[in-house]
């Protein structure tokens, strides 16, 4: 699963993968990309987004680690999933629950 989490306004985008690896990681870039069409975006390796590192003891500046565990509990708990197909609705599901609506 990957995930990244907008701080203007705290829409996140998750995306389900077989396994965590490349393919997977620049899908989730290009999602990105298509998503938050205007203005920078900060992760790795995209010609339009930069990578913002996070300095040693200040975990709190990673903002989607409280939104994670909201996420699991919303989406996993007392959850029995068979198969890639049941995470991924769980995890459409709980994102669009959790993110803000206009």
């Amino acid at each position: 699963m990957y995930g990244a989490l907008s701080v203007r306004n705290g829409q996140a985008l998750t995306q389900t993968a077989l396994s965590r690896n490349t393919a997977g990681y620049l899908d989730l870039l290009k999602a990105l990309d298509q998503a938050y069409l205007e203005g920078d975006l900060y992760l790795v390796a995209h010609n339009r987004i930069q990578h913002a590192f996070i300095p040693v003891g200040e975990a709190w500046l990673h903002l989607i680690a409280g939104w994670w565990r909201v996420f699991r509990c919303k989406a996993f708990a007392g959850e029995s999933l068979a198969d890639a197909n049941d995470i991924a609705d769980a995890t459409y599901t709980a994102t669009s629950q959790l993110n803000p609506h206009d």
